[in-house]
């Protein structure tokens, strides 16, 4: 039996750390700016301000939008291929500090032996 992906410890990851962990399964939070009008990708701008293209490979059953953390693989190109994701509430979006997450996951990956991920 296959592990499912989903399970266990994923790293935390901002667009500019995605070329690190190419291959690897990430958490990575941002806000969703356009959807793809066949349903098959979004993009969204992360916690340091970069776009990051995310490609489902099955339509998504319900519209996403705000802010939104995503379970998916860094591919080759630096997009991300959604596994799972969950939206939070439409106020959040303003109500979130991008600025200090992104500086809470920058801490983490930079003293990564005492922020364990696995």
């Amino acid at each position: 039996m296959a592990a499912n992906p989903i399970v266990g410890p994923k790293p935390r990851v901002n667009a500019s750390m995605l070329p690190r962990f190419q291959g690897k399964i990430v958490c990575l939070l941002g806000i969703v700016q356009t959807c793809d009008e066949n349903g098959m990708s979004f993009k969204m701008k992360t916690t340091d301000g970069q776009d990051v293209l995310v490609i489902v490979s099955e339509m998504l059953s319900e519209y996403v939008e705000g802010l939104v953390e995503v379970i998916g693989r860094v591919n080759h190109q630096n997009n991300i291929d959604y596994i799972s994701s969950s939206t939070f509430p439409q106020q959040t979006p303003s109500d979130f500090d991008m600025a200090h997450y992104n500086q809470a996951i920058q801490l983490a990956q930079d003293f990564s032996d005492f922020y364990v991920v696995a």
